[in-house]
């Protein structure tokens, strides 16, 4: 043994000799020594007063061990109690229960130091300590909400002035916009149901938040459509949830691309995240249509996204899924298939030619139909709940129909052979024609169809699963640990697996909130459940179910919020704006869409005020 390690062998064995047999402290007298009984653990809640957490006391010697100080870091509810040289756990302590609990810890206290953090961690995860978190948390709720009536009066004034003021500033800041852009301050229909209020009152919608970094977790809906000047557009929409697992659907913009492979999109997705300093790993769902360069299982955008985080769980869009299991199957059913065989055929013999429509617009006339809204209806192949528009506009001009076919068969030479074929094929034969009329009606007014048996095909049960993309696996294994009170072992290893989750803590917090959601007759589904947990205020003490909460919310199960933007490009990129750049678009775009979202005031005037004074400004705004 060289000298050093004599010296350190000498320092220890001095420092253990220097250590009392028993507890040696000024602290002996302490009232909220553990060692004074579990009901003053309640007091020190009252109090607002912590464990009882002595420091720098020279803790005894038992069997070779001592009671270290660093536990009061790694375990912020111990208690250690000098009298009695034992640790005890302040939670349990405060709401002790005689007979049902483990005196170890509230009563007798722990004292065996060589399996100390073995039985902290086992503690932890008890049924018992889950417990005792939620009734601290509720108890320094009701210590909260029972503050002095002066402390109220005090503080509602404050807040009720400072309300004011802001409220004032607002008002004023969108007064002097309208007044400066020119633009009305009112509108002809300013009532809650409006949705459109006037610039004055839309402009006093605007909120401060910025959520998605908050989050800790999101999730990507993208979708891609072509502008009037057939460029193609990326539209991309982030959904998250806020702290109290409130879902939000956010757009953050149009990102134009020469090119729709899956390399391209992937890069573009990338690099936006990048630019807005969300981080790739935080990313848990993301949801597309079912396009080849989104969905491919080599070289999509789902699979490069997927080699990066494998945690991004892919959802092909269950509404595009559904529209073409309907389209499927309305194409193995005869009478359906040809209706809509001859909606499309009347549609496109009409729209076809302006001398046809002019036929068709001049007979409604006649009729005394209104011309703007009795129009042909083109039937959709991506939007099912588009065709019943199309079945409603036939129904509506059908005699006008009949009479545009019947002219253009006595007076076009060229196509009355197709009008004439078109009547007889379709309108004019007794069968086809009650088959047309009584299965169009059907449609329209959302009666029940017969339909005969059909084929089982494998790609309809496929695609109603979402096939071998979605992985249905996790998404049945999530919601099972959330809704089912009995979950089974598969589904939480499952979870736990994925999200890297320690199994016996997760366990034991579904088996305290499935007694509690039991003791509460709350109904086993998935919206009572989550209520339930919003109510309690049960984010801080289950930590794993928020998580998983938040997980299974956050992943999308449509791209319907993406493709829903696509209505605002076409009003904002017109002929007359066809010049518009892209970042102006983006911009205009989220204003116009967002019509919630929170623009910082005072943000935007310091950054003006930065920029002023780098080009040589004067004007004084701080």
């Amino acid at each position: 043994m060289n000298k050093k390690n004599k010296n350190e062998v000498k320092s220890l064995k001095h420092y253990f000799s220097a250590l009392p047999s028993k507890p040696n402290s000024n602290s002996d007298g302490d009232q909220r020594d553990p060692v004074k009984g579990y009901q003053n653990a309640k007091i020190s809640l009252t109090l607002n007063e912590g464990p009882f957490q002595p420091k720098n006391v020279l803790y005894p010697l038992r069997n070779g061990r001592i009671f270290r100080e660093i536990w009061f870091t790694q375990f912020k509810w111990l208690e250690y109690s000098v009298t009695l040289d034992s640790a005890f756990f302040f939670f349990c302590r405060a709401f002790y229960k005689i007979g049902k609990m483990d005196d170890a810890f509230t009563c007798k206290g722990y004292s065996n130091w060589k399996k100390a953090i073995e039985k902290f961690n086992n503690h932890q995860k008890s049924i018992m300590h889950l417990e005792s978190s939620v009734r601290v948390d509720e108890f320094i709720k009701r210590l909260r909400s029972n503050s002095t009536i002066v402390d109220k009066l005090d503080s509602q004034h404050t807040k009720v002035v400072a309300e004011n003021r802001q409220y004032l500033s607002t008002v004023l800041q969108t007064i002097l916009y309208c007044a400066r852009q020119g633009i009305a301050l009112r509108w002809h229909d300013e009532s809650e149901e409006s949705d459109n209020q006037g610039n004055f009152l839309e402009l006093m919608k605007l909120r401060i938040i910025d959520n998605v970094k908050n989050a800790g977790m999101y999730s990507v809906i993208m979708d891609e459509t072509q502008d009037l000047k057939k460029h193609e557009q990326v539209s991309i929409v982030l959904r998250y949830c806020d702290k109290r697992l409130n879902v939000i659907e956010n757009f953050i913009g149009f990102y134009k691309t020469d090119k729709m492979d899956g390399e391209t999109l992937s890069n573009l997705l990338k690099s936006t995240l990048l630019s807005l300093d969300l981080k790739i790993e935080n990313m848990r769902g993301q949801c597309y249509d079912g396009a080849a360069s989104m969905r491919g299982s080599y070289s999509g955008v789902a699979k490069r996204i997927r080699d990066e985080n494998k945690l991004a769980l892919y959802v092909h869009c269950y509404a595009h899924i559904l529209n073409l299991c309907v389209v499927d199957v309305c194409g193995k059913v005869a009478p359906i298939r040809n209706m809509f065989g001859t909606l499309n055929t009347i549609y496109t013999f009409i729209g076809a030619s302006s001398k046809r429509n002019s036929v068709f617009d001049r007979v409604q006339k006649e009729l005394n139909l209104n011309v703007s809204s009795s129009t042909l209806k083109s039937l959709s192949e991506t939007r099912w709940s588009c065709r019943i528009e199309s079945i409603r506009s036939v129904l509506t001009n059908f005699n006008s129909i009949i009479s545009t076919l019947e002219h253009i068969n006595e007076t076009d030479s060229i196509h009355g052979s197709d009008a004439n074929s078109l009547i007889k094929k379709s309108l004019r034969s007794d069968d086809n024609f009650n088959l047309f009329w009584t299965e169009t009606k059907q449609f329209a007014t959302n009666e029940n169809i017969q339909l005969p048996d059909i084929p089982r095909k494998r790609k309809i049960p496929s695609r109603l699963g979402g096939g071998e993309e979605n992985n249905i696996k996790t998404l049945n294994a999530l919601q099972s640990c959330l809704i089912n009170r009995n979950c089974s072992d598969q589904n939480i290893l499952e979870v736990c697996n994925t999200y890297g989750i320690i199994i016996d803590e997760f366990k034991a917090e579904l088996k305290l909130f499935g007694k509690m959601c039991l003791s509460s007759n709350i109904p086993e589904d998935f919206e009572n459940h989550l209520q339930f947990f919003l109510s309690k205020d049960l984010m801080g003490s289950f930590e794993n179910m928020y998580t998983i909460f938040k997980i299974y919310l956050s992943i999308p199960m449509s791209s319907a919020s993406s493709e829903r933007s696509f209505s605002s490009l076409r009003r904002l990129k017109t002929f007359t704006r066809n010049t518009i750049g892209q970042e102006r678009l983006t911009n205009i775009a989220i204003l116009n869409i967002e019509k919630l979202y929170p623009i910082n005031l005072d943000k935007i005037i310091d950054k003006f005020n930065a920029e002023s004074t780098l080009r040589g400004r004067r004007l004084q705004l701080i």
